[in-house]
């Protein structure tokens, strides 16, 4: 048993791949995977995140857009949201609400 542990911690290192591996699946065929490579422009981030914003509505909570992003495992979705809100994607609509800025994107993609 003990010359056999090592393949047990093995497995036990990668168990959020095996038991989370029909989830993920699930999110890849609704089009929302994290790619391997994020772009240092924010404009082409955008167009990564569409899927999200098409999921989240017209208008959507910081919040909402921060727990979406955790979700699918895009990294530093502070920074990202934050630099969003600088290059105009996002624009504030009131009462903490936020809306894509479509006008935009369809100029950049």
């Amino acid at each position: 048993a003990i010359s056999q542990l090592h393949k047990l911690l093995l497995f036990w290192d990668k168990r959020d791949k095996f038991f989370n591996s029909n989830k993920l699946k699930d999110e890849e065929e609704k089009g929302i995977t994290s790619p391997e490579y994020f772009p240092s422009d924010i404009n082409e981030v955008a167009e990564i995140y569409k899927p999200v914003f098409a999921k989240l509505g017209d208008t959507f909570q910081l919040a909402d857009l921060y727990a979406a992003a955790r979700k699918y495992n895009f990294p530093h979705p502070h920074l990202t949201i934050k630099e969003f809100r600088q290059a105009g994607i996002m624009l504030p609509v009131g009462d903490g609400c936020f809306k894509l800025n479509t006008q935009l994107i369809q100029n950049q993609g």
